[in-house]
């Protein structure tokens, strides 16, 4: 029997890192200690044997600690390179924000039209997946030029560009909710394959940080949102055997 407290159809990626973790838990249970590697791999058989067509990205960003970017190969064995990002705390602490919509979103469904849409799309669809790639790039050499701004700039390109690639990924209500408040974002963006979860968004600056609060908090868009606290980990995925 498992457990776990994580929120269902949040478009963290928790469904991957759930699996990554019994899948550790189990190893060690057995005396079998596995890499980075081998718990990613089994981890994506995991998801394709549960129908949930997931790949390799979501357990491998989040068993391992903190921001980060990583980038593999063409080819069916996928070996994660990663190369650790710093992100200034102010400006995560003062500009990010993660408020969770109510709404839940299952990926399965949202990612089948995706690969669809690759697959029968042609040049156009496959010039906005070179995008995204550019896009992650720019993102990557922002934070290793000590410009957290650079944040804000790309997951607002991020945000375009996934919405060409999927045009149902803001489901109106989503749209609703962001309508009261989009004078004080620089970006926003749902995590994920998009369609509901968790909403991210990236204020213009601390004052309007507070003012995106205050507008949430007097009205909130959904009885089931709310504010979550936002960190990066310090720490990786640790099993830990308790009696």
């Amino acid at each position: 029997r498992s457990a776990s407290r994580l929120p269902k159809g949040s478009g963290l990626g928790t469904s991957s890192i759930r699996g990554a973790a019994a899948s550790a838990a189990l190893a060690r249970a057995r005396g079998i200690e596995l890499d980075r590697d081998e718990l990613v791999r089994r981890t994506s058989e995991l998801e394709q044997r549960m129908g949930t067509a997931g790949g390799w990205q979501d357990q491998a960003g989040g068993i391992t600690a903190g921001a980060k970017h990583l980038a593999t190969e063409p080819g069916l064995v996928q070996s994660p390179r990663e190369e650790p990002l710093a992100i200034d705390e102010r400006f995560w602490r003062e500009r990010v924000l993660v408020h969770s919509t109510g709404m839940q979103r299952l990926a399965r469904n949202i990612l089948q039209g995706v690969v669809w849409r690759w697959l029968g799309g042609g040049l156009r669809i496959g010039r906005i997946v070179a995008q995204l790639h550019a896009n992650a790039e720019r993102l990557r050499n922002g934070l290793l030029e000590g410009r957290p701004e650079a944040i804000a700039e790309e997951l607002a390109e991020y945000w375009r560009l996934k919405r060409e690639i999927d045009p149902g990924a803001p489901p109106p209500a989503i749209e609703a909710m962001v309508a009261p408040i989009v004078a004080d974002l620089s970006a926003r963006s749902l995590p994920g394959a998009g369609g509901g979860g968790f909403l991210l968004l990236v204020a213009k600056d601390a004052d309007a940080s507070r003012r995106i609060r205050e507008s949430f908090t007097r009205r909130p868009p959904h009885p089931g949102g709310r504010f979550h606290e936002v960190t990066v980990a310090s720490r990786g995925l640790r099993v830990e055997i308790k009696p």
